[in-house]
């Protein structure tokens, strides 16, 4: 975390949606403010 800037757009990608959600809420209690996490994951990519 000490290396991204709190101000700039974040996503959060894993393979199923699961660990990247539990980024994202972890980087968001760490006052980041425009994060995403991508909803399915790698699985949901065509």
């Amino acid at each position: 975390m000490d290396k991204l800037e709190h101000d700039k757009e974040i996503a959060v990608i894993c393979q199923s949606g699961m660990r990247s959600l539990k980024a994202s809420k972890q980087l968001k209690k760490n006052q980041f403010t425009n994060v995403v996490n991508v909803r399915g994951g790698m699985n949901s990519w065509k």
